[in-house]
């Protein structure tokens, strides 16, 4: 996709983040469980009870919405809903069916239950078609307060898990009502109405999900996380509704109730197991790649080995005897489980318990925005919430002993409330026990070092392209040297196939980077300022780097004598920047051809100068009438150029310090977007650098920060510009 394509598509989101149309999503399962109480024990009145319904509405996914350009994620957390809430139908608001009594709200899911109300044709529909075995769906309306896009690349996080842009995320939204539709976009959603007292009560699906589960492990049930119970139950629910569309296909037999569905014990998949297995090794090696080096060799090989030994066991345990795929998949879950807390225990010290409160994320992301703006973050409304902000206040005096002492004290620690040479070590051992203080300065740290980094002109991207490389090899591209002409086709059809030429060029990533400590010193000093050198030492230091680099390459093509050539015609000569000059060169930029013959009809946009000729080019530009100096007479006459070509800066380009520099030299260049004749490489497409932070080594008492940026600076296409001296 082109630049200006990405600018439009992102035009789009922000247009349709700034319009907050109504999100409507659908359920993910709707079930009727029974009449109201009383009514389904056999005594004649369940007909003239209201139906009662259960739903999980929303488990805190990005969901794919038509009217939007990309995924949706709704922020439970920010989630405003309160019962009753009106059950319609077809988003229709006149066509009440009912309302919802109860409404669970967590940080991973939303459930609703409630009662089929209204007294309303469209009630009774829903309730009449439903004993007749219609599939009625369910789809949420919710109204984004807050909606916010996320770019592509950036990630984020919600609901408890890390979402990747481009995406939008509703930090607030407003659940206005949940309806009945006969069909939904993505046809996941199913509503099963129990319409007769032989139908199963949720009640009785409890009590067969505990058989079942004591069949799965053969009476002997082990103790179960909340996430493998819903693992499990999701596995039992697939069966109890391959039970009952098998009891639906049987016809009913006339003045007998409709039969139960029968739930068959889990079976034995060998294909199911064999894949479970591949899937749980997999995830063992992608979280021990979080751990590598940061564990002594030999333990962290020792416990791969471990972790590998331990799943093939499991698998084989599985095959010998038979058992279902749920039951292993449970058993990976554990295996996993431990393994990262084996990995969590190898790479650091043993500290004390934490005990931490429930806040303890939001809490962290106040003192992160604290620091941040006592660091001199410019702009933070760009990166945290305005309660964020607001919460940061109450943190608005932390130092670094705070900022350590806070988690340290969260992970067990009870000593001495400030920082000294005496308990230095023990303080920070147990602030860094867990990844909570490790995130947060690194965190905190990227925000300054990008606020840094962004603060420093880099005038090389209006003239350069940018491309994204995968490694640090050195790659080729081809010059635009192809014979492409189109030719007439003859009456047998026949196209001609063009000739791609050979002329090539390099580009390549090299890394770059730095390091700075916050020392003892400054820790017992409480000297928050040595902070701000993330942004001095390393954004800043970063950005400056790469401009020497940029401008090192450019002017040392410039000096070599072979980018810019008058074989070539994008070299002029005794050209100083007047109008006369200009001339010159717009005349060789329009000349020049591929080598085919053909003109390029490449239209020059910028003008390249050093600060000497400033003033000249910014006058060529905005002046729309120049003094004729030819004539005998000094008279004014019309600037031909005037709104021409753009003035691009350049204080490198007359500096004496780079080889190849010089005031008087000019350039000429088309839009970088069309043709350009530098390209700057950014490893993986990562235009800014990343920092890094942990406690030091042993030997150095202390918290490290890194910052590292993987780019490359090379020319490309010399027929994109022409170069005048004077």
């Amino acid at each position: 996709m082109s630049k200006q394509s990405q600018r439009r598509k992102r035009a789009r989101f922000i247009r349709a983040a700034e319009s907050k149309p109504l999100i409507q999503f659908e359920a993910n399962s709707l079930d009727w469980i029974k009449a109201a109480e009383g009514g389904e024990d056999g005594d004649g009145k369940s007909d003239d009870q209201p139906k009662r319904f259960s739903m999980t509405a929303y488990t805190g996914g990005a969901m794919d919405i038509g009217y939007y350009d990309a995924p949706v994620v709704i922020d439970l957390a920010g989630m405003s809903v309160a019962p009753p809430l009106p059950i319609l139908m077809n988003h229709d608001a006149d066509k009440i069916v009912g309302h919802a009594d109860d409404v669970g709200l967590s940080v991973s899911a939303l459930k609703l239950a409630g009662v089929i109300s209204g007294a309303s044709q469209e009630a009774t529909q829903v309730t009449a078609s439903a004993g007749l075995g219609f599939p009625w769906k369910a789809s949420v309306g919710a109204r984004p307060d807050e909606l916010f896009f996320v770019e592509a690349g950036v990630t984020t996080k919600a609901n408890g898990k890390t979402f990747k842009g481009p995406v939008y995320v509703a930090r607030k939204s407003t659940l206005g009502e949940v309806s009945f539709v006969a069909m939904a976009a993505d046809g996941k959603t199913s509503a099963k109405v129990a319409a007769t007292a032989a139908f199963t009560t949720r009640k009785e699906l409890n009590m067969k999900f505990k058989e079942w589960t004591e069949k799965l492990f053969n009476g002997d049930v082990p103790e179960l996380t909340e996430q493998q119970n819903e693992n499990l139950k999701a596995s039992y629910d697939a069966e109890v509704k391959a039970a009952e569309i098998k009891a639906a296909a049987k016809p009913p037999i006339e003045g007998e109730p409709a039969p139960a569905p029968v739930v068959e014990s889990p079976k034995f998949d060998m294909e199911a197991c064999v894949l479970a297995h591949g899937k749980h090794v997999a995830a063992i090696e992608a979280l021990s790649a979080n751990y590598d080096g940061k564990i002594e060799a030999a333990t962290f090989a020792e416990l791969k080995a471990a972790a590998a030994k331990k799943a093939a066991e499991l698998k084989l345990e599985a095959m010998e005897d038979e058992k279902p795929v749920v039951w292993l998949e449970v058993a990976f879950i554990k295996a996993k489980s431990e393994h990262e807390v084996a990995l969590i225990r190898a790479e650091r010290p043993k500290a004390p318990a934490i005990h931490a409160g429930g806040n303890e994320a939001s809490q962290a992301q106040a003192i992160e925005a604290a620091l941040s703006l006592r660091a001199g973050l410019q702009t933070p409304e760009e990166y945290y919430s305005r309660e964020t902000i607001d919460a940061a206040a109450k943190f608005r005096n932390i130092g670094l002993q705070e900022t350590m002492l806070t988690f340290a004290r969260a992970n067990g620690y009870t000593g001495r409330q400030t920082i000294h040479a005496g308990n230095i070590r023990e303080v920070m051992q147990a602030a860094f026990s867990t990844h909570t203080l490790t995130t947060l300065l690194t965190t905190t740290g990227n925000k300054l070092l990008l606020d840094g980094f962004n603060s420093v002109s880099q005038t090389w991207r209006e003239i350069a392209s940018v491309r994204s490389v995968k490694d640090f090899k050195t790659h080729t591209a081809y010059r635009m040297t192809a014979d492409l002409e189109y030719e007439e086709v003859g009456p047998a059809g026949e196209i001609k196939h063009g000739t791609l030429g050979q002329e090539t060029y390099t580009h390549q990533a090299k890394t770059y980077g730095k390091m700075v400590a916050l020392t003892r010193q400054d820790i017992i000093n409480d000297d928050l300022g040595a902070f701000d050198d993330l942004r001095n030492r390393l954004a800043i230091g970063q950005a400056i780097k790469m401009n020497k680099v940029f401008w090192t390459a450019f002017l040392t093509a410039s000096n070599a004598g072979t980018f810019w050539t008058s074989g070539r015609g994008n070299l002029v000569t005794s050209s100083s920047l007047a109008e006369a000059g200009l001339n010159t060169a717009v005349k060789a930029f329009r000349d020049m051809a591929g080598p085919d013959g053909n003109l390029l009809s490449l239209e020059p946009k910028l003008l390249l100068v050093p600060s000497a000729l400033e003033a000249t080019a910014r006058k060529l530009y905005a002046s729309q009438e120049m003094r004729d100096t030819t004539a005998s007479t000094k008279t004014m006459v019309a600037n031909i150029y005037h709104n021409r070509f753009k003035p691009i800066v350049v204080p490198e380009l007359g500096n004496s310090s780079y080889t190849g520099y010089s005031a008087t030299t000019w350039f000429l260049l088309a839009d970088p977007k069309i043709l350009a004749p530098i390209a700057m490489s950014f490893l993986n497409g990562q235009e800014a650098p990343t920092i890094e932070s942990t406690d030091a080594d042993f030997s150095t008492l202390g918290i490290q920060f890194r910052a590292y940026h993987d780019f490359g600076a090379d020319m490309s296409e010399y027929r994109s510009s022409v170069k005048a001296t004077a």
